[in-house]
């Protein structure tokens, strides 16, 4: 019996593209994020296909590139193609419609947030 309910619940973080890491059952992903890019204080990032289909698992990568990287402030302009991703700002009308999210962090304001976009407009925000 424990056998199945242990098998069932690994099955459910499986199919939610959740993998455990060591004891503390925190999330691994397979990939991380890349820069590519950028200027100034802001990060041109491609984000791996893994990332793409789940919006909390690339809020937790964001998360841990922020970390990885500063302390206090982060911004990430992301695509889902290198091709894509501007050489510098402002960005070209087709670079905008490319990209895939914005992740804004400032740890004086509290301000964490990833923004899906679609042909330049948001679909969502976590």
């Amino acid at each position: 019996m424990k056998r199945t309910i242990l098998f069932g619940i690994a099955m459910l973080m499986a199919t939610a593209g959740i993998v455990v890491s060591g004891v503390n059952w925190q999330p691994a992903l397979a990939e991380e994020l890349t820069r590519v890019g950028g200027q100034g204080e802001i990060d041109f990032v491609v984000v791996p296909s893994d990332l793409q289909k789940n919006s909390n698992l690339l809020k937790m990568a964001c998360r841990r590139y922020t970390n990885k990287h500063t302390d206090y402030f982060c911004k990430m302009l992301m695509w889902t193609d290198k091709k894509d991703v501007p050489k510098r700002l402002p960005m070209s009308a087709q670079q905008l419609k490319t990209q895939f999210a914005c992740y804004d962090f400032n740890l004086s304001t509290g301000l964490n947030r990833l923004r899906i976009l679609r042909n330049g407009n948001v679909v969502e925000e976590l």
